[in-house]
């Protein structure tokens, strides 16, 4: 079961302009959703030539731009509205929430792997770092893919040599734009799998010149050709059957038939064998698109109508000024009126309409949050707000990022137990532990939960975790970097210590104090049955035993009645 995403890939691509904003959204990489065209009415003549009073919209351009024009409107209109149009990036920041608090408390063990996995890229790039791009990208797009193979060239002569050059696998993140095509058999398992990784870049004829990485479940092989940029993907096909690769090579023996690709999710569809997923901001990439749109239209209405025009009542001339009347305006200038027409006065023209336009460009907004579990409370009147009039929370947030963590969680099961496999070490062993409880960043809530933490339990905690909630609290209240907070930790680690030792030296004291004082009150006991002539010879400290006249008291000592004076 062979699919391509040529269908799919001008949606895909609008999501990466939106995700990434800038001259990527102004300058659409979407073939689809990035092209319009501008018309114009032209008037309906009948069979003798006539016009008819209908007007039939005929397209006179094509562009590249996800402005929508206006029926009829002029190119040197829309151009202006295109280079002063601005994007507001929505989507970046909602993505970036739910990959932060997904991908940062990730603690990984990879064990003998983790050597293998430091330069995914050849320039030093960590299997941590893959991973959050990989979260990125899979929240974006609702999925993308990871190759992972050896390197080309390995220029090391033994362990120690790849060890010193760090010589390990290589991880190729391929973007859902990018797939040509993927066959997966009848129980859904990943036959053939191609991606271009050239972008397109036509020439004067329409044509680019696109690489194709193309592997299978014995070989890998780099294509290179001359494609149509409007034709897609998935035809050439049959074209590279016929050509002869620039490179290729055969998968290590190790994989046993199986491809060298592992696909994530940010959900995964299942409607169909064929690797697809739902994203996180499907909705709310049209709703930015509307957001555009409509502060383009605010921007053209300040521009042309914003300004007040002075308006000169004229009697004779139904409202036109008079022509023999030279008019100057300014600060030393002034014109003559007829009085009993009223004085020219200014029109200041009416917000309203823009006004409606910014409260409903909010709203799509608040709609973008609130389809992606986010939602944007107001509350400026507070005495706390410390100048934060808008505060983001959480609606089903804690959800998705759990049901987003156990994807990635398997995912990199599936994907370390690959690289284990292509390194002839199966079963080695690996620990990954991705958070069970996900709350959105507040240092102000994070600086009063450690605080509190520390009021209510104290010492209860332990060492451990009073430094942790020192650590929590310092990350919150300062803007420090990574070395800066772990030399204060190093010293807090130190006063912790100190702190302890003081406390085992003061309970150690305590317990000399308290032995001191049962030896004190023994001796003056001692002491005074010596003075009563009641203490047996040769044994201070006996009680009334068998030598003794009389039974042991209650307190091992006799008493006073036992025996006669």
């Amino acid at each position: 079961m062979i699919s391509t995403f040529d269908t799919e890939r001008g949606r895909l691509a609008f999501a990466f302009d939106s995700f990434w904003g800038g001259d990527k959204y102004r300058c659409p990489s979407s073939p689809t959703m990035g092209r319009g065209a501008l018309t114009r009415w032209i008037p309906r003549r009948d069979a003798e030539g006539k016009e008819t009073g209908n007007f039939d919209e005929q397209v006179v351009l094509h562009f590249e731009s996800y402005l929508v024009p206006h029926p009829g409107e002029p190119l040197a209109a829309f151009r202006t509205r295109m280079a002063l149009a601005g994007y507001v990036n929505i989507c970046q920041p909602i993505v970036d929430a739910y990959v932060d608090a997904v991908t940062s408390p990730v603690k990984r063990d990879l064990g003998k792997l983790d050597r293998y996995l430091s330069s995914l890229d050849g320039r030093g790039r960590t299997w941590a770092d893959h991973m959050e791009e990989v979260a990125r990208w899979s929240a974006v797009y609702g999925f993308c893919a990871t190759v992972l193979d050896v390197p080309a060239e390995n220029p090391s002569t033994s362990l120690a040599d790849e060890e010193a050059r760090g010589v390990g696998l290589r991880a190729t993140l391929v973007h859902p734009t990018s797939f040509a095509w993927i066959d997966v058999d009848p129980d859904g398992d990943v036959c053939e799998f191609a991606y271009a990784d050239t972008p397109y870049l036509p020439d004067e004829t329409g044509k680019a010149l696109v690489r194709f990485w193309v592997y299978t479940r014995e070989a890998w092989a780099l294509y290179e050709t001359q494609i149509m940029v409007t034709a897609g993907f998935g035809a050439i096909r049959s074209e590279l059957a016929g050509l002869t690769p620039v490179r290729h090579g055969a998968l290590p023996a190790a994989l046993v038939g199986r491809v060298p690709v592992v696909f994530s999710y940010f959900r995964q569809q299942t409607a169909s064998r064929v690797p697809c997923g739902v994203p996180l901001i499907g909705d709310a990439i049209d709703l930015a698109r509307q957001i555009y749109n409509e502060l383009s239209w605010i921007e053209e209405i300040h521009r042309k109508t914003a300004f007040p025009f002075l308006a000169v009542p004229e009697r004779s001339q139904g409202g036109e000024l008079d022509p023999s009347t030279q008019v100057k305006l300014g600060p030393d200038s002034a014109f003559g009126y007829p009085s009993e027409t009223g004085a020219p006065s200014w029109v200041q023209p009416s917000a309203e309409s823009t006004r409606e336009l910014r409260d409903h460009a909010l709203f799509l907004a608040m709609l973008a949050l609130r389809t992606t579990g986010l939602e944007v409370s107001g509350n400026d009147t507070s005495p706390d707000a410390s100048g934060e009039a808008l505060k983001v929370r959480s609606r089903d947030f804690d959800t998705r990022c759990s049901r987003f963590a156990r994807a990635l969680a398997s995912f990199e099961r599936e994907a370390l137990s690959l690289a284990a496999t292509i390194l002839s070490m199966p079963g080695e062993a690996t620990s990954v532990t991705y958070p069970k409880r996900f709350t959105l960043p507040s240092p102000a809530d994070d600086l009063a939960r450690a605080i509190l933490l520390v009021q209510t339990f104290g010492e209860k905690i332990g060492p451990d975790g009073v430094i942790a909630a020192t650590k929590a609290a310092l990350d919150a209240a300062l803007s420090l970097s990574d070395d800066q907070l772990r030399e204060i930790m190093d010293g807090v680690r130190k006063m912790q210590g100190l702190a302890d030792q003081h406390a085992v030296l003061q309970q150690e004291h305590a317990a000399l104090k308290a032995s001191h004082a049962g030896t004190k009150q023994m001796l003056g006991h001692v002491l005074a049955q010596n003075k009563a002539g009641r203490l047996v010879q040769g044994n201070p400290l006996a009680s009334g035993g068998s030598g003794a006249p009389g039974g042991a008291g209650p307190d091992g000592l006799s008493s006073a009645a036992d025996g006669g004076a």
